[in-house]
């Protein structure tokens, strides 16, 4: 796992210029650890229909 989190961050880091895993670096972020599963899909669910909505 960690020689494939490796390549995934030379990979962003090749195309993007950018560091992996910041959180700055992505338009949302859920610590699913502190708010579960659940929550994080529901969450994500809500903010797709939202932005949908306005379409």
């Amino acid at each position: 796992m960690e020689r494939l989190d490796k390549r995934r961050a030379s990979h962003y880091k090749y195309y993007t210029d950018q560091i992996w895993g910041l959180a700055e670096n992505y338009h949302l972020c859920l610590d699913s650890s502190l708010i579960g599963i659940e929550k994080c899909v529901s969450v994500i669910c809500d903010i797709y229909q939202s932005i949908n909505a306005g379409q």
